[in-house]
C-alpha cells in the first residue's frame, strides 16, 4: 500500500477475510480497555499474495492518563511460521520413521550436560515419550561393564572427531535385559566440542539370532561328526567346513587333512568338471541332487557316489553354507549293471518286435486298400465292357459303344492311379528315408506332359499350363514328382465344376532356391474342418460323386516333397477355388525351403 492508501481505514482492507472478524473484535476490546493489542493474522496484498504477520500495539496515554492513541509494529513472520511448520512435520516424520524402523535419536550438550531423547529412544528405554534424562541417568541404564566402554568411546570421539559405533547390554526402566546399538558423532564450534548426537537401536533380536545360530552350528558340527551318514558342509567358495566320521572312514582321510580344502579336489578329473557345474546350480537354486559322480579315496580307489545338497541362508537371504549328504553307490551300481544290460536287451527285442508288428500291420492295411482299390473299379470296368459288347452285338451306334469303352478305359485308369498310390505308401513312402536324386536333370516340360497325360483323355484339355519360369531342367526324382502332380491334378479336376479349367503354373524362386509348381482349380474350396489335418493320411473330403476315398492323395504329395527336401502347402482356398503349391528344392539350399 502507499501511505495514502494505508491511512485511515485503508490498512483494514488488507486483513484476510477469514481473519477480519477476529482481528477487529480483538482490536475493539484492546482499544476499549486501553490494553496492549497482540495478535497474529493474515494479510492479503494488493497483488493477491498472502502473508502471515504479528502485530503488537501499546496504548499512548496523556498526563491525565486518558488513552489518546496507540503505537505499534507489524512484523512479517511468514517464512518463520513456514519454517516452524516444516520443522514440526519433519519431527513428526522422523518420529514415525524411527518408530517403524526401531531407530531412535539422542543429543548430548557437552557444555551443560543436558540430554535430549527422541520418542523412539524413550520407548527403547521403556520410559514415557518426552522424558529427558540427565547424562548420569542415561549411562546408568547400561550394564556396569558397559558404562566404561561408552564413556571411553565418547572421550575418544571428542579427542579425535571420529564417530563411534557400539553394541552394549542394557537394562530398561522396567528391568528388561536388552542389547542396544549406539552410534555417536561430535559437533565442534570454534575448535571446541559442544555437542554429541547419534542414533539408538534395540538389536536384541539379532544377538538372540546370532546366539541361536552359534548354538545351532555347534550342534550341527556335532551331528556332522557323529552321524552314520557321509555328510559334509562347504562354504560359498567350495571349501570344506566340516565332515562326518563316516565320510572320513569311507574316503580314508583324517579330519585335519581335509578341513579347509576344496571339496572338488576329491573328484576324478571328469567328475570335477560336472561337480563344478552342479555347484553353480546349487548356489543359484538353493538345492541340487547330482547324477552319479566319481571320487578318489586316499588309496587311489575310485568310488561312485550321488550327492544331495541344500543351501543354508542368513536372515538377509545371503548364502552361508551348503549341507551335503553323499551316498556311496559303488556296490549298487556293480550289482545292477548286469540287470540293466539285460533290461536294455529285452527292451531292444520288444522294440524290434513292435516295429515288425507295426510294419506288418501297415503292409496288411495297404494290401487291403489295394484289394479294394482294384476289385471295385475292375467290376465297374467289366460292366462297362460288357455293356459296350452288348451295344456292338445289338448293332447299336458306334458312338454309344465308344462312349462305353471310353468309360471303361477311365475306370481302368482310375484303377492304375489307385494302385500306384497304394503301392507308393506301402513301399517307398512308408520307409521314411530320403530319396537319392538319380534323375538330377529332369526336363520340366516332359514332367508336365507326362503328368497331364496321366489324366483321363476327356479331362486333359481342361489342364492349362502357365509357364512363368524360363528354367528348362530341374533336379528331382521324376517318378515321385509325377505321382505328386497326378494326385494334385486329379483332385483339382474332380472338385472343380465340369468343364472348368485347371491351371498348372511353373515358377522358380531364388530364396530359397527352388522350382515352384502351383495347381489352381475353380472349385468351391476345402471344408474348414479339414484344413488342420489336410496332408495327413486318411483325410477325406466330400467327393462330388459321393464315392469314398482312402485319403491317400495329399498325404502322398506331402511325403513325396519331404523325401526330396521340399514341401507341399495350401496357398489359398475358398469359394473362388483352391491353390496348392509344391516347393522342389534345388542346389545347395535343397532341404531349406522353409526360409
Amino acid at each position: 500500500l502507499s501511505v495514502e492508501q494505508a491511512l485511515g481505514d485503508g490498512w483494514a482492507t488488507t486483513v484476510h477475510a477469514d481473519d477480519r472478524a477476529a482481528v477487529f473484535n480483538e482490536w475493539g476490546r484492546a482499544a476499549a480497555e486501553g490494553r496492549e493489542f497482540a495478535m497474529e493474522f493474515r494479510l492479503r496484498r494488493l497483488d493477491g499474495g498472502i502473508r502471515q504477520v504479528h502485530s503488537l500495539a501499546r496504548a499512548i496515554r496523556g498526563d491525565d492518563g486518558v488513552v489518546s492513541g496507540f503505537v505499534g509494529t507489524v512484523e512479517d513472520v511468514t517464512e518463520a511460521r513456514d519454517a516452524q511448520r516444516r520443522l514440526r512435520e519433519s519431527e513428526q516424520f522422523l518420529d514415525r520413521t524411527g518408530r517403524v524402523a526401531g531407530v531412535g535419536g539422542w543429543e548430548l550438550d557437552l557444555i551443560d550436560g543436558s540430554v535430549k531423547w527422541s520418542d523412539q529412544t524413550c520407548r527403547i528405554h521403556e520410559v514415557e515419550p518426552g522424558h529427558q534424562a540427565t547424562f548420569a541417568e542415561a549411562v546408568s541404564y547400561y550394564a556396569p561393564e558397559a558404562r566404561a566402554a561408552i564413556r571411553e568411546a565418547l572421550d575418544r570421539a571428542i579427542d579425535s572427531g571420529a564417530p563411534y559405533d557400539l553394541e552394549l547390554p542394557m537394562t530398561t526402566a522396567r528391568g528388561r535385559q536388552v542389547w542396544v546399538r549406539s552410534v555417536g558423532e561430535v559437533v565442534y564450534a570454534n575448535g571446541r566440542a559442544v555437542r554429541a548426537f547419534g542414533a539408538f537401536q534395540d538389536v536384541t533380536w539379532r544377538h538372540d539370532a546370532e546366539r541361536a545360530l552359534r548354538d545351532s552350528n555347534r550342534l550341527l558340527t556335532q551331528l556332522y561328526e557323529q552321524t552314520p551318514a557321509m555328510m559334509h558342509s562347504i562354504d560359498i567358495d567350495g571349501l570344506l567346513l566340516s565332515v562326518s566320521d563316516r565320510w572320513l572312514d569311507v574316503m580314508g582321510h583324517t579330519r585335519d587333512e581335509v578341513i579347509g580344502r576344496r571339496a572338488v579336489e576329491f573328484f576324478t578329473d571328469e567328475s570335477r568338471r560336472l561337480r563344478l557345474h552342479d555347484l553353480q546350480r546349487l548356489w543359484a537354486d538353493g538345492h541340487h541332487t547330482s547324477g552319479v559322480l566319481q571320487v578318489k579315496r586316499r588309496d587311489g580307489r575310485v568310488l561312485d557316489i550321488v550327492a544331495s545338497a541344500i543351501v543354508q541362508y542368513d536372515e538377509d537371504g545371503r548364502a552361508l553354507r551348503a549341507l551335503v549328504v553323499t551316498d556311496d553307490v559303488t556296490e549298487l551300481l556293480a550289482r545292477t549293471a548286469e540287470l540293466r544290460r539285460e533290461q536294455v536287451q529285452r527292451a531292444d527285442v520288444e522294440r524290434y518286435a513292435a516295429e515288425l508288428d507295426a510294419l506288418l500291420a501297415e503292409r496288411n492295411e495297404m494290401l487291403n486298400v489295394l484289394a479294394h482299390e482294384v476289385r471295385q473299379p475292375l467290376n465297374n470296368a467289366s460292366a462297362a465292357l460288357q455293356s459296350a459288347a452288348a451295344a456292338l452285338a445289338g448293332e447299336r451306334s458306334r458312338g454309344d459303344a465308344a462312349e462305353r469303352l471310353q468309360r471303361a478305359q477311365g475306370v481302368m485308369q482310375a484303377v492304375m492311379s489307385g494302385v500306384d498310390n497304394t503301392l507308393a505308401v506301402a513301399a517307398l513312402l512308408g520307409s521314411g528315408q530320403p530319396v537319392s536324386r538319380q534323375d538330377s536333370d529332369v526336363d520340366i516340360d516332359t514332367l508336365l506332359a507326362v503328368a497331364v497325360g496321366d489324366m483321363p483323355l476327356a479331362e486333359r484339355e481342361r489342364v492349362q499350363i502357365e509357364r512363368v519360369a524360363e528354367t528348362r531342367t530341374a533336379s528331382m526324382d521324376m517318378s515321385l514328382l509325377r505321382l505328386a502332380l497326378r494326385n494334385l491334378l486329379a483332385n483339382a479336376l474332380r472338385y472343380s465344376p465340369a468343364g472348368s479349367s485347371v491351371t498348372l503354373r511353373v515358377t522358380d524362386s531364388d530364396r530359397p532356391l527352388a522350382l515352384v509348381l502351383d495347381v489352381i482349380d475353380r472349385g468351391s474350396g476345402i471344408e474348414p474342418e479339414l484344413l488342420p489335418r489336410l496332408f495327413e493320411r486318411g483325410t477325406r473330403g466330400r467327393h462330388p460323386s459321393g464315392r469314398a476315398s482312402h485319403g491317400l492323395g495329399l498325404y502322398i504329395v506331402r511325403r513325396v516333397l519331404e523325401l526330396q527336401g521340399g514341401r507341399a502347402e495350401l496357398v489359398s482356398t475358398g469359394p473362388g477355388g483352391t491353390t496348392m503349391r509344391l516347393w522342389i528344392a534345388q542346389g545347395v539350399e535343397a532341404g531349406d525351403t522353409n526360409q
